[in-house]
């Protein structure tokens, strides 16, 4: 198992996040690449999210004073950078539509998605944890 989890995260960390669209074009970077996004009324209501290839992570933190709060800004960022890579494995309809059920069939602490190794947002806390 343990062989197993490094192989993941040795996976998630060959992925490599870069700027912009246009950036990146003249770059020479593949479209697939992962696209930072920031601004915009989401900060307001989660620290991080993934639509598409496009993660958002809320920048309040990155540019805080205080220390946990940067360092929680770069967790926010490796669990993003997680679920790119699983919505390049599985597909982004079947990522969301998994993400969707995950969400609806196991609220609550006990079935919370964050704490069940069946759940995409278990592997994403756990690449994360390995990496920071």
């Amino acid at each position: 198992m343990n062989r197993l989890l490094l192989h993941i995260a040795l996976l998630l960390c060959a992925l490599q996040v870069h700027g912009n669209d246009s950036i990146s074009a003249a770059m020479g970077i593949k479209s697939s690449y992962p696209v930072y996004r920031r601004g915009g009324l989401i900060g307001l209501f989660v620290p991080g999210i993934t639509l598409g290839r496009n993660m958002m992570v809320n920048t309040k933190y990155l540019y805080s004073s205080n220390d946990k709060d940067v360092d929680f800004y770069y967790k926010t960022l490796a669990h993003e950078r997680a679920h790119i890579y699983q919505q390049k494995i599985m597909g982004c309809f079947n990522f969301y539509l998994r993400t969707l059920y995950e969400y609806l069939v196991s609220p609550g602490y006990w079935n919370n998605p964050y704490n069940n190794p069946k759940c995409l947002e278990y592997w994403a806390d756990l690449y994360m944890k390995l990496t920071h």
